[in-house]
């Protein structure tokens, strides 16, 4: 599917959402888990509507991407509501156009779905991150699970054409290979939800630049 449709179809979603509800956001205990630890320059890539924002620590700044600029229209009235100040930017993540180095912290919730190439993705923010920075993600894809993941596995497969189509985004991705295959440094990985969501901690690794 073309990146062109795949905007489309986020425009429409936020056509119908237009408002974060902070009672019902999904994962929200492990969202407030993982973002507790950003600090200083904080990228926070597919901001979508600005969920993340209510769970930051107070002094960090923030520049949030994302390439529907409907969802970015709602993520300002988020970032108002919580009285954060956020530079927002309309951009392809997998085109994006930061010096190197530029980031303490970068954050991706549920994006790497949406990317054709996640392994490239991540392999831009290891540039992007300072040498002693971090890179926080919270995604989902195949699951882990050792009892139920093979059928769980098969159904994500099943829905994949569905999901792409109709939401942008791929089920059955597989989070842990593309993480190994990068050129970030895992330090934590939690699981949730019969290991289909993944909670990862990682370094930025200057001494693997081969992207």
């Amino acid at each position: 599917m073309s990146k062109e449709k795949i905007i489309r179809i986020y425009e429409e979603r936020a056509k119908k959402i237009k408002t974060v509800d902070n009672k019902k956001v999904f994962l929200k205990e492990y969202r407030k888990s993982l973002l507790s630890n950003a600090k200083g320059q904080v990228l926070e890539v597919g901001v979508g509507r600005g969920t993340n924002f209510q769970f930051y620590p107070s002094k960090v700044k923030i520049t949030a991407v994302d390439f529907s600029p409907s969802l970015l229209e709602i993520a300002k009235s988020t970032a108002i509501k919580e009285g954060i100040q956020v530079e927002f930017v309309v951009s392809d993540v997998e085109k994006l156009e930061f010096k190197e180095n530029s980031f303490d912290t970068i954050v991706s919730t549920l994006s790497l779905c949406a990317y054709d190439d996640p392994v490239k993705v991540l392999n831009n923010f290891n540039k992007l991150c300072k040498s002693d920075g971090q890179i926080l993600l919270l995604e989902h894809g195949v699951s882990s699970n050792k009892l139920f993941g093979r059928i769980l596995n098969k159904f994500l497969n099943v829905i994949d054409e569905w999901n792409v189509t109709n939401m942008g985004c791929h089920s059955n991705r597989d989070i842990l290979k593309a993480v190994k295959e990068s050129n970030i440094k895992v330090e934590r990985v939690e699981t949730c939800l019969l290991g289909t969501h993944y909670l990862i901690w990682a370094k930025s690794n200057h001494g693997r630049n081969d992207y």
